[in-house]
């Protein structure tokens, strides 16, 4: 059976909008997605009914005549026709709950890591960890670090219900490892690129060209000093005449000051431009001119590092901060060079945790708190720089090496294979094991008929009798029902015309008790009470005060 992505407009990457890092991620899978087997239609899995048409436009534009097929999230039918529902994130847990209401085994669920470090998703792992996920389902985690985050929030849960509520059991939940993946022919820069934009840059021959690339932010990112510092170090050890290229986007007015400010202040003897990496041409160009790519990322906002993989396939050497996911991308002295990270001891950082949690910052400040105790080494930076711009050649080899390991480890022809294979391994254990479990629904969500039913004098019960003197038009309870605003309540308003035939049956037949007016209908219980309940409210049909009863 297929496999349903579920679809939302911001799930992937749009022109003009912001470049987010999930978003290129789910735009690069729904692309690889929509190339696979064309003889089948791709599925999607949506909220709203009108972002099918989203979807099919969008396949249509990757893989034209490829066909779709779509399912509405809450028509549970439909969804039991799928083997997994993919979801662009980790919180899979809300979804658990809503496939629980009607049956664990229908389907599996998976969804996969990006940004980590928010309070709303600290939160929605707390969640995850309650919600009544199964052996079938799995949160995909891009890399070693992205799954150790999730355990350390799953330890934290798991220690605090059993301390202060006794509980033993831990969700059944899978957290393989499977990162992200590109196109990598898509980075391979036509001939003739390099020298037009290394013209276009104003690049001298002798001139080493060094880029970075994404959202310049000094709080989300990376914060700039480090950097600017271990380029001017590289710069007096090499004589060279270095050019930094700082592809990407600034997030704010204050984010720009810091940048320039650092570049001018803290590396005069490098030439630095910023120059707009919102542009996929000019990004190309850039990875073309360029000698080095560098990401000294210094952030917990980051997991894996895309930009980094893509400048492997572009054929780049990298030196990156020993970092998050940057471990599991890039081999150090082989595809490129990993820099050694300092950060504070474990202990230290609740008070950090809370002011974020309660408000008293914003995530930002809560980002730069983490960041201002964590730290790269500026000399080993340097160093990495000075080697690879006074060794050509190394850095030609590592570019090399950097750009194989793309192709054949992350470009989607090699990873979607295994996605399926992790797909079809949460099916068959789901038919293996599955049996039969019982439904539940949230805690959260109760019958208010339950919650709140001691605030009536009395319940509706199958001995209450009930009578009605004359009866109305279908017609007449559709005027009724506009003018009281009751056709647009939805699922409590049973239609005019059925609430008419009820009500001409308690007319036609006298006082009765309901079960004997349900058995005179054949009627599904529940249903014959909303329309009792819904007459008797504007005294198209009374009740028998005296056999009421209590709650």
């Amino acid at each position: 059976m297929p496999v349903g992505l579920y679809h939302h407009p911001d799930a992937v990457q749009r022109p003009g909008a912001d470049i987010i890092g999930r978003r290129a991620a789910g735009s690069n899978m729904l692309a690889a997605l929509a190339r696979d087997t064309m003889t089948d239609p791709i599925h999607c899995v949506v909220d709203d009914p009108s972002h099918t048409e989203d979807f099919r436009y969008l396949v249509e534009s990757l893989a034209p005549g490829r066909q779709t097929k779509s399912h509405l999230m809450a028509a549970s039918e439909t969804l039991g026709g799928l083997d997994a529902v993919m979801l662009p994130g980790p919180g899979i847990g809300d979804m658990a709950w809503q496939r629980a209401r009607r049956g664990r085994t229908a389907y599996s669920l998976c969804g996969i890591t990006h940004t980590l470090a928010t309070g709303r998703m600290a939160h929605a792992l707390f969640d995850l960890y309650l919600a009544p996920t199964t052996a079938w389902d799995a949160v995909i985690c891009t890399s070693r670090a992205a799954r150790q985050v999730v355990e350390n929030h799953f330890d934290a849960a798991h220690d605090y219900l059993a301390r202060e509520r006794g509980a033993t059991a831990r969700p059944d939940l899978s957290l393989p490892i499977l990162p992200l993946g590109l196109h990598a022919d898509a980075f391979v820069a036509p001939a003739g690129l390099r020298d037009r934009w290394r013209d276009r840059l104003g690049i001298g021959d002798g001139d080493s060209v060094v880029m970075t690339l994404g959202r310049l932010s000094a709080l989300e990112k990376l914060q700039p000093a480090p950097l600017m510092k271990a380029l001017e170090l590289a710069a007096k050890a090499t004589r060279s005449q270095i050019r930094l290229v700082a592809t990407g986007w600034f997030d704010s007015p204050e984010s720009e000051s810091v940048y320039r400010r650092a570049a001018t202040v803290l590396a005069p003897s490098v030439a630095t431009t910023f120059i707009d990496g919102t542009d996929s041409e000019t990004v190309q160009g850039v990875r073309a001119a360029a000698d080095i790519f560098v990401m000294p990322v210094d952030n917990i906002q980051e997991t894996f590092g895309l930009a980094i993989l893509e400048a492997m396939a572009a054929g780049l050497p990298v030196i990156c901060s020993d970092w998050d996911g940057h471990r599991d991308t890039v081999v150090d002295g082989v595809t490129g060079i990993t820099v050694p990270t300092l950060m504070a001891a474990p202990g230290g950082g609740i008070e950090i945790a809370e002011r974020h949690d309660d408000g008293t910052d914003t995530y930002l400040q809560f980002l730069g708190q983490v960041q201002q105790r964590t730290a790269i080494d500026v000399r080993a930076l340097a160093e990495a720089l000075a080697a690879l711009i006074a060794e050509p050649e190394k850095a030609r080899a590592l570019g090399s090496a950097g750009r194989q390991r793309a192709s054949t480890e992350y470009d989607w022809s090699a990873l979607l294979p295994r996605y399926r294979a992790l797909w079809a391994e949460l099916a068959a254990r789901r038919r293996r094991e599955g049996g039969v479990l019982s439904t539940a629904c949230h805690p959260a969500v109760l019958d208010p008929f339950a919650s709140y039913g001691h605030y009536a004098t009395a319940h509706l019960k199958p001995d209450t009798d009930l009578n009605a003197e004359r009866a109305v038009t279908a017609e007449r309870i559709a005027d009724l029902m506009h003018l009281t605003g009751d056709d647009h309540v939805g699922f409590s308003v049973a239609p005019p015309d059925l609430l008419a035939e009820i009500q001409a049956e308690l007319v036609k037949s006298g006082p009765l008790p309901l079960s004997h007016l349900r058995e005179r209908l054949d009627m599904p219980a529940d249903l014959l009470e909303r329309c009792i309940l819904w007459l008797v409210k504007y005294d198209l049909v009374q009740v028998d005060r005296r056999g009421a009863g209590g709650p």
